[in-house]
């Protein structure tokens, strides 16, 4: 049989996946960006501006198409979201749109002291990462570390003066 070359069957061999990454945060890898909402009630809005009550945070994520592939919720007292606002301890649980946690973000008490660290799990209680406060004079500057703690690679923004008693928007 001279001439014959055997054809490779393609469709036999699965193709890797780049990315190694777990099947419950596949949605990851196919949305190129997303935007974060806070999400808010009149009730809540009106409780806080009149009695200084401090709702639960509550976010929607959605892809760049405004199709919705998460939802946050905060858990958290009362008391630490209105009197250490972001040195509060917490934990935000993310959850896909059939209600599954994927992710869950762990912030410890630093009530404007020591160092600001996030914990990112995935899946809940497992460490994948971490999210780390930099102190700098002129910039709001974070390192995202991997399971090991060894940096990844890191978010800036502008300083925009004292931010110990406010939430950091990214």
């Amino acid at each position: 049989m001279s001439g014959y070359a055997p054809q490779e069957n393609t469709a036999m061999i699965p193709s890797p996946d780049p990315y190694h990454c777990p099947s419950h945060l596949e949605t990851l890898t196919r949305v190129d960006q997303f935007f974060v909402y806070k999400e808010e009630t009149e009730e809540e809005y009106f409780a806080e501006v009149c009695c200084g009550i401090k709702p639960v945070n509550k976010y929607f994520v959605n892809d760049g198409m405004g199709n919705k592939v998460f939802s946050i919720l905060e858990d958290s007292e009362c008391c630490d979201r209105s009197f250490c606002a972001n040195g509060r301890s917490f934990i935000m649980n993310v959850t896909d749109n059939s209600n599954q946690e994927v992710i869950r973000l762990v912030h410890p008490s630093t009530c404007c002291y020591g160092s600001h660290e996030l914990q990112v799990q995935s899946p809940p209680g497992t460490a994948i990462g971490y999210v780390r406060k930099n102190w700098h004079c002129c910039l709001s500057k974070f390192t995202v570390e991997n399971e090991q703690g060894e940096p990844a690679f890191e978010i800036k923004k502008p300083f925009v003066g004292c931010t110990c008693f406010t939430d950091h928007k990214l």
